[in-house]
């Protein structure tokens, strides 16, 4: 038996309900007779609607318990009736145990031809109805969208912006708690800076300042990840730690959303809802409006940031503006001519010309300019307006007529887009004396500099002097030597004179039968026995005269070679005369002029090398050698006096130097005063001997006045080498 079927049956009216049975019988509307305000007929459509309603299908809904739902229905759409006709949206929920939610549309009707009948259309609206809550809903969130979005646009205040916009979040999406956290001090803190919450919550902010931005990086990790975080307490969703779990029960939180805040694409802190009497889901609106609002929070901090960099820009101008140590005038530039009167003023030019801030509004750059050079500098400005910087020397008049003379500096450039003419003045008066203190100080510097200058030529003279006159004696000794044998020569020389005379005066008082005589019969008389003599005696200095002249020469040579040595060595006029210098051939001379204190002492070794021929003053150089083949002979003398050493004589090349190294095999120098043997006056020596001078002119020669390298090493009781360096 179908549903009409039973309602039929059971209605006493049946007879009169049946002639309508037909007409609505395959009707698709929904209807239902009431009679008496008991059911009396639904038709197929209603029957299939009421069994839906009740969640079975057509062939296995029970009929009293679809009865029980058409009077649910009935229920809510019954009322006083005042018209003939009522509508009413209401919905029910199915009573098969689901959850599902039905808007019903019911349309009553008094029937005119039974007053004692109703007639009910009804239908499912839920679709419909839906479409009508979302359409409201997107209407209301777009609403809320442009309401928000419009306090951050303009001149705005940031706080009052965000603050509304999270209770419009609040109100919108139910949530019991709105907030914004924010990362400071590098991404170390994180901070709760703005909240609201509802009426009936208690607010954190208080409790969430400067917290350890640590126990926040499982939320910062999952926001960069995801763009969003939407958790229920149960955390099954996320791989939460146990202690954002206990954030959640600490603050009884049941559901939350955590959208990012971008600043130029890097997060610099959250937005985010709680929920706490109930659980809220994610829905698209929920969504549009944190993901707005974080968006616009985000350009609120970056606007908020421009804004702090340009006042603390402009903060920082009119502190450097007023605090230069310069008199700052910036003029106007307009139709590339400056505007005589001035924008700008800073402090320091109040300060130094005696006039207020107000006072210079009413002067200009002629006022304060002494002389007609005022006009001079005015053109030159505007002729060369494209030019960035320039200077004049102007005097400044100050309030009592007092003149400062100053260094004007005029430069253009740009102030907020407009072009500017700066002018900086800067006092030069003391400067000017203190320039006139520097140049004769500087004349004085310079004066003595020659003076040193000379005491330093002299010094290395006399220093040289006293080398030469320590070797003086030897020197004496090795010219004498030689001279020796060519004065002895020359006595025999004058001898074999006066017997060349003899003979050739005997010889020219002969006949010349005498002369034949003499030749052939000379030892047959007396006479020729003495003419015999005098022949042999002419063969035997004809025999010697060769070695006599050879021996002579040598000994000149020698004499010759020690005497251009000393000359080259204790000449001072041209001494800074830079020359062409073979080093080996310095070396030689330098050994033959020391070879009177070398020969007793030491044997000198010589390995002289292939080198080049370089640029040097010759005598100082020779000084140089000198002063250390010296040194190595008193090293090995002082080691062992009566046992000779060796002193190696080294010369080559070395990249771009030509070297020689002078090696001694005496006392060596301690370890701990070889840094100090070029330092002026130190010596070893006993008092008495040496000036204490050598090695540091040595030094001063080499490596300051030739731009080489004088460099020692030495072992103690083993000898010590020094090694000089000059550049090719």
């Amino acid at each position: 038996m179908s549903f009409l079927d039973n309602i039929i049956s059971k209605n006493n009216s049946g007879d009169d309900f049946v002639k309508y049975k037909d007409i609505v019988l395959n009707l698709d509307v929904c209807l239902l007779m009431l009679k008496n305000g008991e059911i009396e007929y639904i038709n197929p459509a209603g029957e299939a609607l009421i069994s839906r309603i009740n969640g079975c299908s057509k062939e296995d809904y029970d009929c009293e318990i679809c009865e029980k739902q058409i009077n649910l229905l009935l229920e809510q759409g019954i009322g006083a009736l005042s018209n003939s006709m009522r509508q009413r949206y209401s919905y029910i929920t199915a009573i098969n145990g689901q959850r599902t939610v039905f808007y019903i549309k019911i349309e009553i009707y008094k029937l005119q031809m039974d007053e004692t009948r109703l007639m009910v259309r009804f239908e499912d609206y839920t679709d419909q109805y839906l479409a009508e809550e979302y359409m409201k809903s997107v209407n209301k969130t777009n609403s809320m969208i442009s309401k928000i979005s419009s306090r951050f646009l303009g001149n705005y205040d940031k706080d009052k912006a965000v603050n509304e916009a999270l209770r419009d979040v609040g109100m919108l999406t139910g949530a019991d708690r709105v907030y914004v956290f924010e990362l400071l001090k590098e991404n170390t803190i994180i901070d709760n800076t703005y909240e609201w919450c509802n009426k009936e919550i208690d607010s954190l902010m208080e409790k969430r300042k400067q917290l350890n931005f640590e126990d926040y990086t499982w939320w910062i990790k999952e926001i960069n990840a995801h763009e969003k975080v939407w958790i229920m307490r149960d955390c099954k969703d996320y791989d939460c730690s146990l202690n954002d779990i206990n954030i959640l029960n600490l603050y009884n939180i049941t559901s939350l959303f955590v959208f990012p805040i971008k600043s130029q694409n890097e997060i610099v802190g959250f937005i985010g809802a709680d929920n706490i009497s109930q659980s809220c889901e994610m829905n698209n609106e929920i969504n549009k409006i944190l993901t707005l609002v974080a968006r616009l929070v985000g350009n609120s901090i970056d606007s908020f940031k421009d804004k702090e960099a340009i006042i603390e820009s402009e903060k920082r101008f009119r502190q450097l503006f007023h605090n230069i140590n310069s008199a700052i005038f910036i003029h106007k530039l307009e139709d590339n001519k400056v505007n005589p009167y001035f924008l700008m003023v800073n402090e320091h030019a109040c300060n130094i010309l005696g006039y207020s801030q107000s006072e210079f509004s009413s002067l200009t750059l002629h006022d304060l300019i002494e002389g007609n050079i005022y006009e001079d500098i005015i053109n030159e400005i505007n002729d060369n307006s494209h030019k960035k910087n320039m200077t004049f020397e102007v005097n400044l008049k100050t309030k009592d007529n007092a003149l400062i003379l100053g260094e004007m500096t005029v430069t253009n450039t740009l102030l907020n887009n407009e072009e500017i003419v700066l002018i900086a003045v800067k006092d030069i008066s003391n400067r000017r004396i203190y320039e006139k203190k520097l140049e004769d100080r500087n004349k004085e510097l310079k004066d003595a500099l020659v003076q040193l200058k000379e005491i330093q030529n002299q010094m290395i003279h006399q220093e040289k002097m006293a080398g030469i006159g320590q070797l003086a004696a030897g020197i004496a000794h090795e010219i004498n030597n030689p001279l020796g044998y060519v004065m002895s020569n020359f006595d025999t020389l004058k001898k074999y004179i006066e017997i060349y005379d003899s003979a050739i005066e005997k010889f020219l008082k002969c006949s010349c039968n005498d002369k034949n005589l003499i030749k052939d019969n000379g030892a047959d008389s007396n006479e020729g026995a003495s003419n015999s003599t005098l022949i042999r005696r002419l063969n035997l200095i004809k025999e010697d005269m060769p070695d006599l002249i050879h021996d002579s020469k040598h000994g000149l040579d020698r004499i010759h070679k020690i005497i251009t040595g000393l000359r080259l060595f204790s000449r001072s006029d041209e001494s800074d005369t830079i020359e062409d210098y073979d080093l080996n051939e310095g070396i030689e001379s330098t050994l033959l002029v020391a070879n009177n204190e070398i020969k007793y002492y030491a044997n000198v070794i010589k390995k002289l090398g292939k080198i080049s021929s370089i640029k040097v003053i010759p005598v100082e150089i020779n000084q140089v050698l000198l002063n250390l083949i010296v040194n190595a002979v008193h090293a090995i003398k002082e080691k062992s006096p009566d046992t000779q050493g060796d002193i190696i004589i080294t010369t080559f090349e070395e990249e771009d130097f030509v070297c020689c190294s002078i090696e001694d095999t005496g006392i060596g120098i301690k370890e701990e005063i070889v840094s100090e043997i070029f330092n002026p006056f130190f010596t070893t020596k006993p008092v008495g001997q040496g000036t204490g001078l050598g090695l540091s002119i040595s030094y001063e020669i080499i490596k300051n006045k030739h731009k080489g390298d004088l460099i020692v090493e030495s072992t103690p009781n083993k000898g010590s080498k020094f090694t000089i360096k000059l550049p090719k």
